[in-house]
């Protein structure tokens, strides 16, 4: 995820305004509940990868316009060598192969998701 939940929120909060969208109707077409996203608005909640894909969606955007490259670099610095390895391939992918990378990622983390 982006450098911490605030600045995601935020992106996503002044693209909805920028759009002249209602958290409601943004919620609507994302298929999300809108108490989840003023949460998210406000950096108060983790909706996970799959929620945080409709949202964008929704917004005509893709992931890597959420996880904006400047802070993906700044983030890369206190990373793990094997995930600061991965952030810079990101920084070579197209939009098309980001969008792919992050479907691939969203199965992964639902299927080793616990069934409650």
């Amino acid at each position: 995820m982006a450098a911490d939940l605030l600045t995601l929120g935020k992106r996503i909060k002044a693209e909805r305004e920028a759009q002249r969208l209602t958290q409601r109707e943004l919620a609507h077409l994302a298929q999300f509940e809108q108490t989840r996203l003023s949460k998210l608005e406000s950096g108060k909640s983790d909706p996970g990868l799959p929620a945080l894909e409709r949202l964008v969606n929704a917004l005509g955007k893709s992931m890597a316009w959420l996880l904006d490259e400047a802070e993906l670099v700044k983030l890369s610095g206190k990373l793990p060598p094997e995930a600061a390895e991965l952030a810079k391939r990101w920084l070579l992918l197209n939009d098309a192969d980001r969008a792919a990378v992050w479907r691939i990622v969203a199965a992964l983390g639902r299927r080793n998701t616990p069934k409650g």
